[in-house]
């Protein structure tokens, strides 16, 4: 499973701890992000293209950098499988959806990192049993 983090880089503290947790549940994991700047919107196109599953952990700073909006933009339009850890504090600006979904932000990183390594987890279980149920429907 390959997965790319969307965030800003206050919160890459975060996301290592993300990455542990799915590399941990995942022997063929490839956690990938942008490492910081300057860094080339085709490399981040390109890196979003190819993973199967986008993290964005949404905060204060996050929605303060244009590329970070648009990592998060770029997933929804092609339609990936996206998670977003946003704290409570913060609202994503127009035009993102008003109701797009996300996790309860924790304060505590390691059970936040879990909560997001579950709900990775329950969306590919559910992968399998929609492909499982398809199998039976043909």
């Amino acid at each position: 499973m390959s997965c790319y983090i969307a965030c800003s880089r206050p919160d890459w503290s975060l996301a290592d701890r993300i990455e542990k947790c799915v590399a941990a549940g995942h022997s063929d994991a490839t956690v990938l992000r942008n490492a910081g700047y300057p860094i080339h919107y085709q490399t981040v196109r390109s890196q979003i293209l190819e993973c199967r599953h986008v993290i964005a952990i949404v905060t204060a700073e996050f929605i303060r950098h244009d590329l970070q909006l648009y990592e998060l933009s770029y997933a929804l339009d092609l339609g990936k499988r996206t998670t977003v850890v946003r704290h409570p504090s913060v609202e994503l600006p127009p035009p993102f959806p008003a109701r797009l979904g996300s996790l309860e932000w924790h304060q505590h990183p390691d059970i936040l990192a879990q909560t997001v390594y579950q709900h990775i987890q329950d969306g590919v279980k559910g992968n399998l049993l929609e492909a499982v149920h398809a199998q039976f429907v043909l």
